[in-house]
């Protein structure tokens, strides 16, 4: 497993565009599963390519690292978000509930 992350982003005619951060976590026993920390593509650039380009770089280099999958982040609430990535084949796997407490 090579350290460090994979930061990256996305231009169209030299203007960035969205961007990319993953890290692979080391998994007991196992070879690393891969995390995508944060991603973000411009409003504007989300039909043309961009977030794709950014998710198949990022498969790209957690395949050649043997990571065993990618877990990436979809808020509660980003539809188009988890539009996108069911479409490129991730399925959620974990939903955290919250309660705030009186007072906090």
């Amino acid at each position: 497993m090579e350290p460090g992350p994979l930061v990256a982003v996305a231009e169209i005619d030299g203007v960035v565009v969205g961007f990319l951060e993953a890290e692979l976590l080391a998994i007991h026993g196992e070879r690393p599963l891969c995390r995508v920390s944060a991603l973000y593509v411009e409003p504007a650039a989300r039909e043309v390519g961009a977030g794709e380009a950014l998710m198949d770089l990022v498969s790209s280099w957690a395949s050649g690292r043997g990571a065993v999958g990618i877990d990436v982040l979809a808020l509660p609430g980003a539809r188009e978000v988890k539009n996108f990535l069911e479409s490129a084949g991730y399925v959620a796997r974990l939903i955290v509930m919250h309660r705030p407490l009186e007072g906090a």
